[in-house]
């Protein structure tokens, strides 16, 4: 996969031998732009001027796609207080939706799973493994929720000034990033699901 800061927008593509171009960008727009798409036409011009400037092959690629029929707007969910109540039990996504830009969303859920079905086998009562799953999950999902957010954040900077910002300080975030990302992966919730994960 290759990935571009553009002037106005990010941009990502993936392309293998014999298959078609995967692209996909992601730019910052008020709200009440945010409707249903009434002309694919006229929306496909607006994402390819969005990213005239950006370094090759990005324009070259938009050039082929005449159309876009949808977008996929990234909404900030407010965090739940309880993902419990009787019987019933929140995970993944229900629980706790967290944007595509740390590509944790699946894995979570998994993780989700994994610990919520330990609790059940672990504690004498659905009311305690709940609470106990909730425990074990709740402050990774927020490390989890809060690389999003940086990330989103770094993608779309806009404005000459914090563009430049944002470029010189990326070599020196990325590592940082990158060591942030191995400990958060190291913790294997099929191993030690009623673990506490440090990071």
């Amino acid at each position: 996969m290759r990935m571009t800061f553009g002037s106005n927008a990010f941009f990502g593509y993936v392309k293998s031998a014999g298959q078609p171009v995967y692209w996909f960008d992601s730019y910052a727009a008020d709200e009440s732009m945010i409707e249903k798409i009434s002309d694919p036409v006229a929306y496909a011009r607006e994402i390819r001027v969005l990213h005239a400037n950006d370094p090759s092959p990005n324009a070259e690629i938009l050039d082929h796609v005449e159309v876009i029929e949808r977008c996929y707007p990234i909404y900030d969910m407010p965090a739940l207080p309880c993902w419990h109540k009787g019987r019933v039990v929140l995970m993944g996504d229900a629980a706790h939706a967290v944007g595509p830009h740390a590509g944790q969303g699946a894995s979570m859920a998994m993780e989700d799973a994994l610990v919520l079905a330990a609790c059940l086998e672990a504690e004498q009562d659905h009311e305690t493994a709940f609470r106990r799953y909730e425990k074990l999950r709740r402050d990774r999902i927020e490390l989890v929720v809060r690389i999003t957010a940086r990330n989103s954040s770094q993608k779309r900077a806009n404005g000459w000034f914090s563009l430049l910002i944002r470029d010189l300080v990326l070599p020196f975030v990325i590592p940082l990033g990158i060591q942030t990302a191995r400990k958060f992966f190291q913790f294997r919730a099929d191993y030690t699901p009623l673990v506490q994960p440090e990071f």
